[in-house]
């Protein structure tokens, strides 16, 4: 029976996550460079959709490792090449290259925010205070994006279509543990089937050497009573000659 190489269904999987998570990354980039505008919540909301997204590929990478693991411990079931190892080993290296540089920059970005805001004065609610963000607000550059009623239910349409990609992405790769899980337990049972046929073989080899043997000692004890025999008529035939040589003389 012919299966899919376990280690191409995981590779495609990961593929894909990390198209997506590439798409989430360079919006959540935009934002921080100063490029687009989003509420604080919306990005509150990718950075979680990012580290998700970024976990679920790291454990379909221990998964792949796993495979090339299994693999170099018995090279020829498998008929994989040394090649082919490294060309898998690289891939799997690169992209977790890919997803620590991501999360590096999202952790760097989160510290660069907590130490700005621990470090700027607390401002105290006055009037002047009120009327000077009022006037910032309308003289900010970003001002055409201060979030209405119909704005932030865009925002939190988009923030909950992200949320479901994630989803998606997270059941696809339990699917491909599944689908790996069964593959293994196939070759277990295949395994074991192998295991019960060599374990008959050997009863009936061993059945085959006992009859074997047991015709060999019925052989050598037939030999030896022949031997004994044929003694005893030589000894006696020598007697007969003693006995008629006395009588002739």
């Amino acid at each position: 029976m012919s299966l899919e190489d376990p280690f191409f269904v995981v590779k495609d999987e990961v593929l894909k996550a990390l198209s997506k998570t590439r798409e989430v990354y360079e919006r959540w980039r935009a934002v921080e460079d100063g490029s687009e505008y989003r509420s604080p919540e919306e990005q509150e909301w990718t950075v979680t959709e990012l580290k998700n997204s970024l976990r679920s590929i790291e454990w379909d990478l221990e998964d792949l490792e796993d495979t090339v693991q299994i693999v170099e411990k018995n090279p020829t079931k498998f008929r994989l090449d040394g090649a082919e190892l490294a060309i898998r080993k690289g891939f799997i290296e690169s992209t977790r290259e890919e997803v620590v540089q991501m999360k590096r920059k999202i952790n760097t970005q989160a510290d660069n925010k907590l130490n700005r805001q621990t470090s700027s004065p607390v401002q105290h609610s006055t009037a002047g205070n009120k009327y000077s963000r009022l006037s910032n607000i309308a003289d900010s550059p970003h001002r055409e994006y201060i979030v209405g009623p119909d704005q932030q239910h865009q925002q939190q349409q988009r923030v909950l279509q992200d949320q479901e990609e994630t989803i998606d992405l997270m059941s696809e790769s339990m699917g491909t543990i599944r689908s790996m899980s069964n593959h293994i337990s196939v070759e277990l049972d295949e395994q074991a089937v192998m295991l019960d046929d060599f374990g008959t073989e050997i009863e009936h080899t061993d059945s085959r050497l006992d009859a074997t043997m047991k015709k060999m000692a019925k052989v050598l004890h037939l030999s030896n009573d022949r031997r004994q025999w044929m003694a005893i008529g030589t000894i006696s035939s020598a007697i007969l000659v003693v006995l008629v040589l006395l009588f002739v003389l």
